[in-house]
């Protein structure tokens, strides 16, 4: 990007950081806890999802972690009551659910991008926070190694860093030579970031490298090129179930269908929500499936996803995590919907399939 490009971004990104520069405030970290906090962005829409995950967290080894902190994208009182009875039900570990406010929801809404909504509930949590150290788990990341996060945050530890993740960021000018973390399982020192920025600053911003460049910084990519302390430790594939840009692809297939990749995520959504114990996405796309044979369309919270232009290639990759989740998930779910799902997304990914 070269400098007429970057101001040509920043002027038109403008309007959009004023609206929400003063959304969420936190105050510098007094006396924190020893352990980590799990910070889970959420969404209303998806909280089949947030349950789901949020089952897998609580199978796993959590020895130091010290809360579970799930921000959803509405006011508390409209978080919904699946959740709150699953929380109610729990006591192996304490998990706090919040809200926005009117002005934070009504503000998100008429922007309306997705990395708005990221930021917003990322930052609540991390001024919510009451341990020293965090990490942002996704939303649609399922932990499969049940002591993937205690391994985590020893690596994390052992870094002396105050970024660790398992993956390099590179995209959008940035490479993964100019050493900044992807977000996704990112573990992170709370202190730093809550006692040198404000949180606009972890906003998506158009900025230059330590090298000079100009480049477009994802979430908290601008912080982590002040403070200059990051490290990676990659994991097994088999670690975690973390279906590529499932939410972003729910949003376009909801509000943007042309901008749907040919190749997406989508086929794992209807058996997350299943998994999560709301059943009406899997059970209205076997009936789709049913009623319109050779059809690749899916029922997805009532709207109706075409999937015909999906390779066989990728309606194995597919098939293959929705296998692993089904048998995550077995001693919850016995034979039922969840294997009959399975059983059409493996047909589909046979090049002659008319299933």
């Amino acid at each position: 990007m070269n400098l007429a490009s970057a101001i040509i971004k920043r002027i038109k990104r403008w309007p959009m950081r004023r609206a929400i520069e003063n959304l969420v405030q936190w105050k510098p970290l007094e006396d924190p806890q020893d352990g980590y906090t799990i910070i889970i962005a959420a969404m209303q829409s998806l909280s089949g999802v947030a349950a789901a995950n949020l089952a897998s967290l609580l199978q796993a080894n959590l020895a130091r972690a010290r809360e579970i902190i799930l921000v959803f994208d509405c006011l508390e009182s409209e978080i919904p009551e699946s959740i709150r009875s699953l929380v109610a039900g729990t006591d192996t570990i304490p998990i706090r659910l919040i809200g926005y406010s009117e002005k934070q929801k009504a503000t998100a809404r008429e922007i309306n991008w997705g990395w708005v909504y990221s930021w917003m509930s990322w930052s609540i949590a991390i001024g919510a926070c009451r341990t020293r150290h965090a990490v942002l788990h996704d939303l649609d990341a399922i932990c499969a190694d049940p002591d993937l996060f205690e391994n985590l945050y020893t690596g994390f530890l052992d870094s002396n860093t105050s970024f660790h993740g398992i993956r390099w960021y590179a995209g959008n000018g940035i490479e993964a030579a100019d050493g900044y973390v992807t977000t996704f399982e990112m573990f992170f020192d709370t202190a730093v970031m809550r006692d040198g920025f404000r949180p606009i600053e972890g906003f998506n911003k158009i900025g230059k490298t330590r090298s000079g460049r100009w480049v477009d910084f994802d979430t908290f990519l601008y912080i982590q090129s002040r403070v200059a302390s990051g490290a990676v430790r990659e994991v097994d594939e088999d670690a975690l179930i973390h279906p590529s840009q499932l939410i972003c692809h729910y949003t376009d297939a909801a509000q943007r269908p042309g901008r749907l990749p040919k190749n997406n995520s989508l086929p794992l959504m209807p058996l997350l929500l299943h998994l999560g114990g709301e059943p009406q996405s899997i059970t209205s796309s076997l009936d789709a499936l049913e009623q319109q044979p050779g059809s690749r369309t899916l029922v997805i919270n009532g709207i109706k996803v075409d999937l015909s232009g999906m390779t066989p290639e990728h309606w194995a990759w597919m098939a293959k995590q929705a296998r692993r989740l089904v048998e995550l998930f077995r001693a919850q779910h016995p034979r039922g919907p969840g294997d009959a799902y399975l059983a059409r997304l493996e047909a589909f990914s046979q090049p002659e399939s008319r299933v």
